[in-house]
């Protein structure tokens, strides 16, 4: 029964749950050994039921109320289970629903807490805006969950990567294709105009791969990063100038993933007819 004092020392309480909003789900373990576990075990059980929150509701909670930026979105909320009384500390209340026993799990169950973000005002979500069942659906989830880890990420240099894996992902999301076929799907979301078209395969290729048409040196920004080491913060040194690339990769992206979630009842081949009218 240590871990039951270590979660009673934690100061997490019912008194705690009670003003913080709280989500409630059901959930398949044994009682019997979350009973008899130790308090590692417990704050394992609290980051796996946070977790667990992130595609149900959390994961499109921060793409409808936060941006892609250079910092991180002053609207961010903290982890699932976080108390904002002590964001060190976590809580999560389980009850077996047959004995009708309860616990409360508290501890330090996070390695890291967030300190720019306000948090958000959430009302009950409009549910016709949530992406539907559909293979396509499942896209979007995982997408959403790409996008929700980019917009916490602190440096500057690992979220534009993320950015343009994401637009990999959203382009081709069962099989591994180069940038240029992948920015070639992407611009049909962003444009209809041919002459606007080729400005974003342009941009696009000056964002990855682009090359020194005299000299041959690299001057793509992915591949000075990954290939020579560059950082961001180095090769764009104006802090409005990475904000704006930040809102315009966080525009590319939408385009794609708004246009998804509208056709999430689809199967993918479905939606590539669809995608093929664009």
């Amino acid at each position: 029964m240590a871990a039951a004092f270590q979660s009673a020392a934690s100061g997490v309480s019912i008194a705690d749950l009670k003003s913080h909003p709280v989500m409630v789900f059901p959930v398949r373990f044994s009682w019997e050994a979350l009973i008899h576990a130790n308090h590692k075990d417990h704050m394992i059980m609290i980051d796996a039921l946070s977790g667990l929150t992130e595609p149900l509701c959390f994961d499109l909670f921060r793409y409808w109320h936060c941006r892609l930026g250079q910092t991180p979105d002053e609207g961010l909320p903290a982890l699932p289970g976080q108390l904002q009384s002590n964001l060190m500390m976590a809580g999560a209340l389980l009850i077996n629903g047959l004995t009708h026993q309860s616990v409360v799990l508290g501890g330090a169950a996070f390695s890291h807490k967030i300190t720019r973000g306000l948090g958000l005002v959430l009302r009950q979500p409009e549910w016709e805006q949530m992406p539907y069942g559909g293979e396509v659906g499942g896209i979007v989830i995982h997408a959403l969950s790409l996008y929700s880890q980019m917009i916490q990420t602190q440096s500057s240099t690992a979220k534009f990567i993320q950015a343009l894996s994401l637009l990999e992902f959203l382009a081709f999301p069962k099989a591994y294709q180069k940038f240029t076929k992948v920015k070639t799907v992407i611009s049909r979301y962003i444009t209809t105009c041919p002459s606007e078209r080729k400005k974003i395969l342009d941009r696009f290729e000056e964002l990855t791969g682009k090359k020194d048409p005299v000299t041959g040196d690299e001057m793509g920004l992915r591949t000075r990063i990954v290939h020579i080491g560059g950082r961001l913060e180095f090769l764009v040194p104006s802090g409005r100038d990475r904000e704006a690339l930040f809102l315009e990769l966080d525009g590319y992206v939408r385009c794609v993933i708004d246009h998804m979630i509208d056709h999430s009842s689809l199967s993918w081949d479905s939606y590539e007819e669809v995608k093929a009218q664009m």
